[in-house]
């Protein structure tokens, strides 16, 4: 169900099956589909691809119906889906694509990161949603956040998608949830866009122990990525969205949380900034083409 265009508390994000794709292509190389109906946008992903070595574009679609066929002819790795398009919609193709092909990857690259869009996307299976005015090292990390099984999102998405999710309400986490201090200091970082390297550093830990939290967290959870550990705890009330402690809630010692979520890194291993909206050079689509 959806309500005001944003899912109930019943809705899951679909991270890709990374493990099945890497089983794929055995290479090491990711194989790209690109879906966009602007030539200029695939002459751009074209340039991008023909000079990074760890990804192979084995396929191009202007439309969703063209999509669809071409991917069920090559399957490739990751699907690099455009939503606008005539014929059919990248919605209408994600969700065609991931009910034949459930262990398919497709990641929305788009400029519309209304609600309306965003929730599309997601739930018809989307692995990810980037806007296209990210640059190409914003967009190698997502593809290879996405192929790690984690769901890629902008910062501007995240902001939008964790706001809308802590507006639903929810009753909070039941005892047996077992979250430690540390935990849900772990969380605190995560709701503040923090990376695995800045949770280790402000929690004065090896970020192999903020690994094992995560781990140990999604456990408790029952969900296995970044993203659904964050969006499970927005929910369930363990964290707060706009960092304010939570009544009852217990807090390790240590900086407060951040009240802006943000993503200083698509890739968690990474440590970069989003390219601004309006940066020219940082965009990986020349101006006037991300539509």
């Amino acid at each position: 169900m959806v309500e005001d265009g944003w899912p109930k508390v019943n809705w899951h994000p679909r991270p890709c099956a990374a493990s099945v794709v890497s089983m794929q292509n055995p290479t090491g190389i990711t194989e790209i589909l690109t879906v966009d109906d602007d030539p200029l946008v695939r002459a751009s992903y074209r340039a991008y691809f023909a000079a990074e070595s760890s990804f192979r574009l084995v396929g191009e679609a202007a439309t969703g119906v063209e999509a669809v066929a071409i991917y069920g002819s090559l399957q490739p790795d990751v699907v690099l889906m455009d939503l606008q398009m005539p014929e059919m919609s990248g919605v209408e193709a994600t969700r065609e694509i991931c009910l034949r092909w459930p262990r398919a990857c497709v990641v929305a690259v788009t400029t519309f990161g209304t609600r309306e869009y965003v929730v599309a996307a997601l739930r018809a299976g989307a692995g990810g949603y980037l806007l296209k005015d990210l640059g190409g090292q914003q967009l190698a990390a997502g593809i290879r956040q996405a192929m790690r099984g984690d769901m890629p999102l902008s910062s501007s998405v995240r902001r939008e998608l964790v706001a809308a999710i802590g507006a639903q309400g929810a009753p909070p986490p039941p005892p047996v949830l077992g979250l430690t201090a540390r935990e849900v200091h772990v969380l605190d970082c995560l709701v503040g866009g923090q990376t695995n390297r800045q949770i280790s550093q402000t929690m004065f830990v090896s970020e192999g122990s903020v690994k094992q939290y995560l781990a140990s967290i999604g456990a408790k959870f029952g969900v296995s990525s970044r993203t659904q550990i964050l969006v499970k705890a927005i929910r369930l009330h363990v964290v707060d969205p706009d960092g304010a402690a939570l009544p009852g809630g217990h807090r390790s010692p240590g900086p407060p949380s951040i009240s802006t979520v943000s993503l200083s890194g698509i890739d968690q291993d990474q440590n970069f900034a989003v390219a601004p909206r309006n940066s020219r050079m940082a965009s990986l689509f020349p101006d006037g083409l991300r539509r």
